[in-house]
């Protein structure tokens, strides 16, 4: 077996309060905020916005860059294309609306560029004061990206605290990405309420811990945690003796708690990781940003704050509040994984030949526009977008373990997304497969000729460009 601690969901937590609302203020024409980025996939980028943390008096106006890199990580004072360009008059604190680009242009894949910020005109007691998180890191990742955020004062650039930011593509269904979290706070965990973390299971494997954020409290609680699924069932618990919690007295920790009995989580299904302390006395952290940008926090709508109160402090609770635009700080799981079997290149090669027979010409893939269900056994809850025959010869010669289509694999789009999964399926519906879909700039193991920014559209003719299967 072998260890994987690469779930590590919210993986900062610090003091929450005076260290989210950091602030830059531009109160000259020559200082500059620039939030930096690096697109983990390309896009059309075709609006923007950003968070203030305060205004002065009534604000001029901002102008608003997109520039590329200098090649030392700093704005090069040049656009990444003509018209990257906008302007804002803000008028309140909080979020900037959504501005469009003067006009949009092509953000491309692990390339940085810079959201540089600047006063069109000498402010003097008329300007923002942009939003730094000290609490996020300084240079992470958001959504689709890398971020850093830097200011210039007139002279130079130095590095700050993480800005609060989102891009937003011109896709039919628009990407957004960003570093949204804004806010913080505590709760004090009881013996009857318990807090937690609902979750997604990210991969089918066996869970053996779990730590979440917390600040330090001067007294010795006995804190708990439970493992439960979607019907309320108590898969397994986990406790912290009486002083563990506080061992590291006066600082804030990401404790790790170890289950009685190691679960296996199933990929995509649901379940709630909570504590309680029988002294009510114990503290754990969250993070928040606005509602409107929740599906792009770190977490993201696999990874949400959940309570539920229990009447005892022993039952586990039978309803729950979740709240999807939170998530606990420094939350991790810790998950056991089997190494995959391995198959000589003859016996993959067998395998595979016998997938021929299972799905030969005249099968189908369906193309969805959500994630497959945890098991083909399962129906598909997501929409079809595009259903294709496979043609007279659909395989290649397997080889090495690895087969791919022959063939030319197309049909018209009946409705309008963006792919994220595939089912191969026998024309008599009795045998199925699933696999992950991307557009031409994705990484699904089957590939469209459509492109991710753009999506599916309906009537267009879509093809299948490249599907592979591994033994």
């Amino acid at each position: 077996m072998s260890l994987i601690n690469s779930f590590r969901i919210q993986p900062t937590y610090s003091n929450f309060g005076s260290n989210e609302n950091l602030s830059s203020p531009l109160d000259t024409s020559s200082k500059k905020y620039a939030y930096a980025f690096i697109p983990s996939e390309s896009m059309v980028l075709n609006k923007v916005a950003f968070r203030l943390l305060s205004i002065t008096g009534t604000p001029v106006a901002y102008n608003i860059r997109i520039e590329t890199d200098d090649g030392a990580g700093r704005p090069s004072g040049a656009l990444a294309w003509t018209n990257a360009t906008a302007q804002v008059t803000p008028t309140a604190s909080g979020w900037i609306t959504e501005t469009a680009l003067t006009a949009t242009g092509t953000i491309n894949v692990g390339t940085i560029y810079h959201m540089v910020i600047q006063a069109n005109v000498d402010p003097t007691s008329n300007y923002i004061s942009v939003q730094e998180n000290a609490i996020m890191p300084a240079g992470g990742s958001g959504g689709n990206l890398t971020y850093q955020t830097a200011r210039y004062d007139g002279a130079s650039w130095t590095t700050r605290s993480s800005g609060v930011f989102v891009l937003v593509s011109n896709a039919t269904i628009p990407i957004r990405m960003g570093q949204v979290i804004h806010a913080g706070g505590v709760y004090t965990i009881t013996n009857t309420v318990w807090y937690g973390m609902k979750i997604i299971a990210p991969v089918t494997a066996t869970l053996w811990g779990c730590g979440i954020g917390k600040l330090n409290s001067t007294s010795a609680g006995i804190v708990s945690a439970k493992l439960i699924n979607s019907s309320n069932t108590v898969l397994s618990t986990a406790s912290i003796p009486a002083g563990w919690w506080d061992l590291n007295t006066g600082r804030d920790n990401s404790d790790l708690f170890i289950f009685d009995i190691p679960t296996v989580l199933a990929a995509g299904e649901t379940y709630r990781i909570v504590w309680k302390d029988t002294t009510g006395n114990q503290r754990i952290e969250y993070h928040e940003c606005a509602s409107t940008y929740q599906d792009i926090k770190p977490g993201g709508p696999d990874y949400i704050y959940t309570t539920g109160t229990s009447s005892d402090g022993t039952a586990s609770p039978t309803s729950w509040t979740d709240i999807a635009y939170r998530e606990g700080q420094g939350f991790y799981l810790n998950f056991y994984v089997a190494p995959p079997t391995q198959l000589d290149d003859d016996s993959a090669n067998d395998v595979l030949t016998q997938l021929q027979t299972t799905f030969p010409a005249g099968s189908i893939i369906d193309i969805y526009d959500a994630l497959a269900p945890a098991s083909p056994n399962s129906a598909h809850t997501g929409n079809i977008l595009v259903s294709t025959t496979l043609p007279a010869t659909p395989w290649g010669t397997p080889a090495s373990g690895v087969m791919a289509k022959s063939g030319t694999w197309s049909a018209t789009a009946s409705a309008t997304g963006i792919p994220m999964s595939a089912r191969l399926r026998n024309s008599g519906d009795t045998k199925c497969m699933d696999f992950s879909c991307t557009g031409s700039d994705g990484t699904g193991q089957v590939k469209t000729d459509t492109t991710n920014i753009v999506g599916i559209t309906s009537g267009a003719t879509v093809t299948i460009s490249s599907f592979t299967i591994t033994a």
